[in-house]
């Protein structure tokens, strides 16, 4: 899978550089489709239209999304408990991880309190 490929190495040079520049690499996604491209039968089959292409997978997956954060900066970061913690808290935990303190009609962030390690 070329795609994903492409996403490894780009990822590999983001965290080089936010690792030299002692910084926060985040990284998260919505749900996406990579983990199987084509529509399938009851069977687990492909799927294909008359003209023998592939009938593509467009809806997202219901697989759980990823979300790393490795932090450079010297802090300790832990975990915040938040029962269903989901893209619905990324906005909070930037704004935790850039010193800010989110909205209070925010859902919560996902990382506790930080401190310099």
């Amino acid at each position: 899978m070329l795609a994903i490929d492409s996403i490894d190495l780009a990822l590999t040079r983001i965290n080089r550089a936010v690792a030299a520049a002692h910084g926060v690499l985040v990284v998260t996604a919505d749900h996406g489709n990579a983990d199987d491209k084509v529509e399938r039968s009851k069977d687990g089959e492909p799927l294909y239209r008359a003209d023998g292409t592939p009938v593509w997978r467009t809806a997202h997956s219901l697989n759980p999304v990823p979300f790393w954060v490795k932090d450079y900066t010297g802090r300790e970061l832990a975990l915040a408990d938040v029962p269903d913690g989901g893209l619905a808290n990324v906005a909070a935990t930037l704004l935790d991880l850039l010193g800010f303190v989110p909205p209070a009609d925010y859902e919560p962030s996902l990382v506790a309190a930080t401190r310099a390690g």
